[in-house]
C-alpha cells in the first residue's frame, strides 16, 4: 500500500471516531480538558478552513457558558 492510500485511509479512520464522539449540536466534550476549549479549536479550524456557515453552533454554545465577567 502506497504512503498516500495509508494517510487517506488514516485521515478517514479519524474522521469517522471524532463524528461518533461528536453531540447532536456539533460540539464535543472530553474529560480531560474544559469543552469550550475545544470548540475554539474547532471554530479556528472551520474558520481555517473557510467554512464559516459551521461556525456558529459552536460561537452560540461558547456564549452560553461565558459569565457576566466574560470568563469560561
Amino acid at each position: 500500500m502506497l504512503l498516500y492510500e495509508k494517510v487517506h485511509e488514516e485521515i478517514a479512520r479519524r474522521t469517522t471516531a471524532l463524528q461518533t464522539m461528536q453531540r447532536q449540536d456539533g460540539t464535543w466534550q472530553f474529560c480531560f480538558e474544559g469543552a469550550p476549549l475545544t470548540d475554539c479549536h474547532m471554530i479556528f479550524l472551520l474558520k481555517l478552513l473557510g467554512r464559516d456557515k459551521e461556525i456558529e453552533p459552536f460561537v452560540k454554545r461558547l456564549a452560553s457558558l461565558q459569565t457576566n465577567e466574560g470568563i469560561w
